[in-house]
């Protein structure tokens, strides 16, 4: 037998070369060899980022001009917060409700945000949900609010929202037990933090709750998802109570919104009882104001939407000396507790 072995290949159109480049020349119709042995085309992928992202880009553009327009009448902003379940309360409508009751009836409203409406109105104005909730319609603001809204329809869609109407009068009691085995108790106030080590305490506070479509759920001790935009939209409507200089008024001038507007050439505005030209209250304005490192905002003692017959809709007795003490522990000065007389 001969050391070398012929091997016999059969050549046709359907053999597989190694080379995966295909000639200009091969005949590239439907069912030929050629057309199995070209090289297969990759998707254009930098083609479909393109197109999600100038889609992307259509949908931000759109929320940027369209919904702030919607978001200008309040029955737009309700629209996604109707009632499913009969003889059930959800807090938008709830609110918007309480708001047109007190500007046609001339009651006294329930609440600080319909006492806004029925002022306002009273006096000829116009007032929506939109002005207290969008900041200060700059550009920022309206992509946070444009955000804010997109997070929260997400959370209506995912039946995950929170129905619970008196929000902000939700509270948390907490029992300590001191070194000496005596107790006391802690009220945990939204928006307001608690003292030093109940942080966690605070975070883990829930309540059960019944829902419209499931059967139970726990939900955390409420809080404001974007307290900048409902700062902004106090501050601007309320400068003049920030920026009264003097010890007075301290609870208003020392928070950073005030320090903001003076900074930014806002002017200070003397004391009521104080003369303009007194050289004590020029030298308070001549001082200006100092920067102050404290989380409170507006919010933190006017709750808007809280059901209460307080005068000035302000709670003495519970908030206020909370957040007192809160914007003490804060700056680093200040009485470690705080108590007002009662309303009279």
């Amino acid at each position: 037998m001969s050391k070398y072995t012929i091997r016999r290949t059969i050549d046709d159109d359907f053999e597989l070369y190694d080379d995966e480049w295909e000639s200009d020349d091969d005949d590239q119709w439907l069912g030929s060899g050629n057309f199995l042995r070209r090289r297969k085309r990759k998707a254009p992928l930098g083609l479909f980022v393109f197109m999600g992202v100038l889609l992307m880009g259509i949908a931000a553009f759109a929320s940027l001009v369209y919904l702030p327009q919607r978001q200008e009448q309040d029955s737009f902003c309700i629209g996604c917060h109707t009632n499913t379940t009969p003889n059930t309360k959800n807090s938008h409508t709830e609110y918007l409700q309480r708001a047109e009751v007190a500007s046609a009836s001339g009651e006294l409203p329930t609440d600080l945000a319909s006492f806004h409406y029925q002022q306002i109105r009273v006096a000829g104005g116009d007032i929506r949900c939109i002005d207290c909730h969008r900041g200060d319609d700059g550009w920022v603001h309206r992509a946070e609010t444009t955000g804010l809204s997109a997070w929260m329809t997400a959370l209506w869609l995912a039946d995950r929202e929170d129905p619970r109407v008196e929000k902000t009068a939700i509270t948390g009691t907490v029992v300590i037990t001191n070194a000496d085995n005596t107790t006391r108790t802690v009220t945990l106030w939204p928006n307001l933090k608690p003292e030093p080590g109940l942080e966690l305490i605070a975070a883990n506070y829930t309540s059960v709750v019944t829902m419209t479509r499931r059967i139970t759920r726990t939900l955390p001790l409420p809080a404001l998802h974007a307290p900048v935009l409902s700062n902004a939209g106090c501050v601007g409507c309320h400068q003049a109570n920030l920026l009264i200089a003097g010890t007075d008024n301290h609870f208003h001038n020392m928070l950073p919104a005030a320090y903001a507007l003076w900074k930014s050439g806002a002017k200070l505005i003397p004391p009521k009882a104080a003369a303009e030209d007194s050289a004590a209250v020029q030298a308070i304005i001549a001082q200006g104001l100092s920067p102050f490192n404290t989380d409170l905002q507006c919010s933190s003692c006017h709750q808007t939407h809280r059901s209460t017959e307080a005068r000035q809709y302000l709670d003495r007795r519970n908030v206020l000396p909370t957040a007192c003490v809160q914007c003490h522990r804060e700056v680093g000065q200040g009485p470690g507790e705080v108590k007002f007389a009662e309303e009279q």
